[in-house]
């Protein structure tokens, strides 16, 4: 996802040669792993030709936000209340003015 949000669009072809910097995937791996993204609406594909393009579906902060929320569904559906007790616990070691802006975020949530 990195490399196409970077980029705005890009084949397979460009994503294993940014990648291939970085780790052996092989191209295989990329095309299987790009196709499940397409699956999960996270990115879409065009037909360029003999190869398709992907774009992202989602920016960088809808995904984060996206991916934020299925892990604490996911937390909360497993431990319930503990889970909820555990972060606000957590949020005691947070630093006091990020600590205030989450308050806030969570009141404009709330609607308040």
């Amino acid at each position: 996802m990195a490399v196409v949000w970077r980029r705005g669009d890009a084949t397979v072809r460009d994503v294993a040669g940014a990648l291939n910097d970085e780790t052996d995937s092989a191209y295989t791996t990329i095309l299987t792993i790009m196709t499940r993204l397409v699956e999960k609406r996270m990115l879409k594909r065009t037909r360029s030709g003999r190869a398709h393009v992907y774009r992202p579906a989602l920016t960088r902060q809808a995904y984060e936000e996206e991916l934020a929320r299925g892990r604490i569904r996911g937390l909360i559906s497993e431990f319930g209340d503990v889970a909820v007790a555990q972060f606000a616990e957590e949020l005691q070691e947070v630093d006091p003015e990020r600590a205030r802006q989450l308050g806030a975020l969570l009141r404009k949530r709330a609607g308040e």
